[in-house]
């Protein structure tokens, strides 16, 4: 009894089920970036009425209605949570995927369209986007289901009612991202084609009929795309792409932009993208497709391919090297990665269906293509999930957590760029009482004005947290890092990921500050108060840095300026010693000297430990004592406890595990 053969919907549901798992996948892995926060902040919840202000919208977010529209009411029936926003664009994305093959399907054979569809789930550059809560995925997919509609009205031209669904979906995709606009020129150089390739006498109906859809397109579009505050007040924004650089947009759109340097890193020097070796591989498999294309495939399925891929390409590529703006960037056109999906896909097919070499060496050749691509695609996959290069913003949770832990009621957090993200994560994430601001208050203010209103802001505060953001945008000469490294004394220095987060304080401290009591006597020189730890001790573990504050009280003053020693002292080492990290150090770096410090008043002196990645596990101790740099001689405790030494205090005992 023979078998059954597979049905034949069956390989396609499996690529979409496999789609569909890559992009949940650590949907939530990666910070949402400072335009994914935007959406989530302003497009979500901001009123219907205010996403429809086209002045607002000309100037701080250039997209048309729908693309706000649909995410705000998305979130409004899924919520506001990375899950549920990025939720929606993955199921977009999924619609994208399902509507390569049928375009595929619709072109040419079946092999052909499922490598489209294969290629287009495991593709990065779709997958960076299904990830990323804006409307480029939504995009992506509303511009792939109009072009399978615009394929389906012309297999029967002359029947009116094709063309409603393909007018239909090209106004609402128009309206979810501008730059369709460039996919339209595409359909009108096919539609051009397609004309030239039918009877003679059907030539002046098909263009009719042609013109009648592209007039119906531009009337629905024109009550937006034309008003005229939009043109005024767009000319204020700011495009923030790249210099042109197809090569670079071509790359992106077969293997994404997450590949190893080896692989991106440029042949030649400038700039950054011109030929890197994935960017080489990727330019070449496309040019070869579009001769295979050519020789094998139908006229009129070589047009369209064309067309689709490159059209977009060329305009964006024209319109900034005539503007010299940087307008080039590949998500302006990403929803013409589907357009060099499908390009490779059949041009592999192609290289199957020539004359010669033998079938075994195309089919071979063939596979080598398809694995090639395959293969850069799931390392670049790899790499936008677990390389931190490759991180769609700091990593905000992590950020959280730790001023969570950290900082007080009576800290203040501040973030030197109104990134939206900080509004986010810091409304959903902290759940301190700390209060957090954006400083300087308005873009790129003069130092003294940054000075005085800091001094205002700051005072009364235990503990200032403060997030440094290199951007030329808001506070370009770094003001506010400045103000606070000369006035405020440095407590930490923690790097989360890639992102540095400083702790000030005033240099006076408060006996609030002291976390802890640990009271011990040197001689008759000074008394210890107290300390407090960052991070705090239970969070100390082999490679850790930590920074303790430990809190003077002069009772005297010395004859030679002294210094405190600090050591981290544990089990015995390779070298038999038990010192496993030390910081010696003048009071306050020098700041302050044995010989002049005021007696009865109160200083904070800040050390650093560097816990060694190798420490074992077992009990440690931290001591601290005082001693005279030119002889070495220690000052003696007074009245020592059980865990003291004659000339040291421990301060507090921890075990590492």
């Amino acid at each position: 009894m023979s078998r059954k053969p597979l049905p034949v919907w069956l390989p396609v549901v499996l690529i979409l089920l496999l789609g569909f798992a890559l992009r949940l996948y650590r949907i939530e892995g990666q910070p949402l970036s400072g335009d994914e926060a935007y959406s989530a902040v302003v497009w979500v919840q901001s009123s219907p009425a205010t996403l429809l202000n086209s002045i607002a919208l000309a100037t701080t977010e250039p997209h048309p209605p729908l693309a706000l529209l649909t995410l705000h009411y998305w979130a409004w029936l899924a919520g506001d949570s990375i899950l549920a926003l990025r939720l929606f664009a993955t199921l977009a994305s999924l619609v994208t995927i399902a509507a390569v093959y049928a375009i595929a399907r619709r072109l040419g054979g079946r092999m052909a369209a499922l490598l489209a569809t294969l290629l287009c789930a495991l593709n990065p550059f779709q997958l960076w986007y299904a990830q990323f809560a804006r409307n480029y995925s939504l995009w992506m997919a509303a511009s792939a289901v109009t072009v399978l509609l615009l394929l389906h009205a012309w297999r029967k031209p002359e029947r009116p009612a094709r063309w409603v669904p393909y007018i239909l979906s090209a106004v609402f995709t128009g309206y979810v991202f501008y730059l369709e606009a460039f996919l339209l020129v595409a359909h009108n150089l096919f539609a051009l084609a397609k004309v030239r390739l039918s009877e003679s006498g059907r030539r002046l109906r098909l263009l009719l009929i042609w013109a009648i859809t592209q007039a119906s397109i531009a009337a629905a579009l024109a009550p937006w795309y034309l008003r005229p505050e939009l043109f005024l007040n767009s000319r204020e924004y700011e495009p923030n792409g790249e210099p042109a650089n197809i090569l670079w947009a071509i790359q992106s759109f077969l293997l994404g932009d997450t590949l190893p340097p080896p692989l991106q890193h440029p042949l030649i020097i400038q700039p950054e993208h011109s030929l890197g070796i994935a960017s080489a591989i990727a330019s070449f498999m496309v040019i070869v497709s579009l001769v295979l294309i050519w020789r094998t495939a139908r006229r009129e399925t070589f047009y369209f391919l064309a067309a689709y891929s490159l059209t977009p390409l060329a305009i964006l590529t024209g319109l900034t090297l005539i503007t010299g703006r940087r307008y080039f960037h590949p998500r302006y056109i990403a929803a013409s990665s589907t357009a060099f999906i499908l390009v490779v896909a059949f041009g592999l097919e192609g290289l199957t269906e020539l004359p010669r070499p033998s079938l075994s060496l195309r089919r071979g050749l063939s596979m080598v293509g398809a694995g090639t691509i395959a293969a850069l695609s799931l390392v670049g996959l790899w790499n936008y999930h677990f390389n931190p290069a490759f991180s769609k913003g700091p990593e905000w949770v992590r950020i959280m957590e730790t001023l969570n832990d950290q900082a007080t009621p009576h800290d203040l957090i501040i973030f030197n760029y109104p990134d939206p993200a900080f509004e986010y994560y810091t409304t959903h994430y902290f759940e301190g009482q700390a209060r957090h601001v954006v400083m300087p208050s308005s873009r790129n203010a003069p130092y003294d004005r940054v000075a005085a209103e800091l001094a205002a802001l700051t005072g009364g505060y235990d503990y200032i947290w403060f997030m440094p953001v290199p951007n030329d945008a808001w506070d370009a000469e770094q003001n506010v890092a400045r103000w606070l490294e000369g006035e405020k004394q440095l407590i930490s220095d923690q790097w989360i990921g890639v992102t540095r987060l400083y702790q000030y304080a005033d240099w006076q401290p408060s006996e609030r500050q002291i976390a802890h009591r640990r009271v011990a006597q040197f001689g008759s020189l000074a008394r210890l108060e107290g300390y407090r730890l960052t991070p705090p001790v239970d969070h100390w573990q082999p490679g850790t840095t930590v920074y303790v504050e430990l809190f003077w009280r002069p009772t005297a003053r010395a004859a030679e300026s002294l210094k405190v020693f600090l050591h981290l002292l544990g089990p015995v080492g390779p070298d038999g010693g038990i010192l496993w990290a030390q910081d010696d150090r003048y009071p306050q770096g020098g700041r302050v000297s044995t010989q002049t410090w005021e007696p009865d008043s109160l200083l904070r002196d800040v050390y650093r430990l560097d816990i060694p990645s190798d420490a074992p596990p077992g009990e440690y101790t931290v001591a601290v004592g005082f001693y005279d740099p030119r002889t070495g001689e220690r000052i003696s405790l007074e009245n020592p406890g059980a865990a003291d030494g004659s000339d040291y205090a421990a301060v507090f005992t921890l075990t590492l595990r």
